[in-house]
């Protein structure tokens, strides 16, 4: 089957927009002027029956979202003003708050397993010690640890991607040995740790007290970050997104 790419393509002025697919946090943004962004989100999807809930907080006059689910073919270039068939699209007045919720079907895609059926996690204690197991096997740079509990992200990728797990885990390792390892991560303790819940309990992302990902780095030029999303895979903590 030839590849595709579906594309959320979003465009606002004067609004705070989230949107969560599937109840996967797939765009975030709050700004007074006006913005376009487009983004693959084939991770977040599960096949038939797509839910994508945006909710939109007004920031001043004119407040309007408006965009699309789009489908892009291997090799087609993403624009967020080309004219093509969406799969679905919304224009939202964004004067006053509110919620609305589109669905939408896609035949090739389908990560229900982590996204629907993955069990719910309740214990966020467990969430905050695998969080600083992560942060030490980062520390003591244990490539092979972290390749073991990223292997759901891994396989996960390979098929949005169409490429091999091999060159996905090859990636993963070059940007760790290359990048990661090198930076002066952000310093977590067990009480900054602040697990966010997604999927109704099922993904949980790992965040700090200062609202940062978990792996997050500020210098003078800027800052880098690496969001971590986990759930439990065959009842054993692991990282999927």
């Amino acid at each position: 089957m030839e590849q595709e790419f579906y594309y959320l393509r979003v465009s606002s002025n004067s609004a705070e927009v989230v949107c969560l697919l599937n109840g996967f946090p797939v765009y975030d943004i709050s700004t007074e002027g006006q913005v376009a962004n487009q983004l693959p989100v084939n991770l977040a999807l599960i096949g038939k029956g797509n839910k994508l809930l945006i909710l939109i907080k007004s920031l001043g006059d004119n407040a309007f979202v408006k965009g699309s689910v789009t489908l892009y073919k291997s090799g087609e270039v993403v624009s967020s003003d080309d004219e093509r068939k969406n799969v679905v699209e919304f224009t939202i007045d964004a004067s006053k708050e509110q919620e609305r919720l589109i669905t939408f079907d896609n035949e090739q895609f389908d990560f229900s397993e982590v996204i629907l059926r993955s069990p719910v996690i309740n214990d966020t204690s467990q969430l905050i010690e695998y969080a600083l197991k992560l942060k030490s096997w980062v520390k003591n740079h244990d490539i092979e640890k972290l390749l073991e509990h990223m292997s759901p992200k891994v396989r996960d990728y390979a098929l949005s991607y169409s490429v091999e797990e091999e060159i996905i885990r090859e990636s993963l390792k070059q940007s760790f040995t290359g990048d990661m390892f090198n930076m002066e991560w952000e310093e977590v303790s067990r009480e900054d740790v602040i697990p966010v819940s997604y999927c109704e309990g099922r993904i949980w992302e790992l965040t700090t007290s200062k609202g940062h990902p978990l792996f997050y780095s500020e210098n003078e030029e800027g800052h880098t970050s690496l969001p971590v999303y986990v759930a439990e895979i065959n009842g054993e903590m692991r990282v999927v997104r």
